[in-house]
């Protein structure tokens, strides 16, 4: 009998929206996405916005942004397409 053990240790990356909280033309260098919405962990960031991506090191794999729209931002409604 042979084992082989194949792991995958580098996990993906995900590159948020960039950010100009000051408004100087200069892209801040730490992006900070605050929580706690309510009483709900949870942090409200554009997917569709320039620069949004994830990869992963692993061939012939797609890494999969999904999102939860929920209306009014009403975290508490059921999600749009639910």
């Amino acid at each position: 009998t042979q084992v082989v053990k194949v792991g995958d240790t580098t996990p993906p990356v995900f590159t948020g929206p960039s950010q100009d909280r000051n408004f100087d033309g200069i892209t801040d260098a730490d992006l900070v996405y605050t929580t706690n919405a309510g009483n709900i962990c949870a942090a409200y960031i554009r997917l569709d916005a320039a620069g949004v991506r994830a990869v992963d090191n692993c061939s012939g794999t797609n890494v999969t942004i999904t999102a939860n729209i929920y209306p009014g931002a009403d975290l508490n409604a059921t999600p749009i397409g639910s």
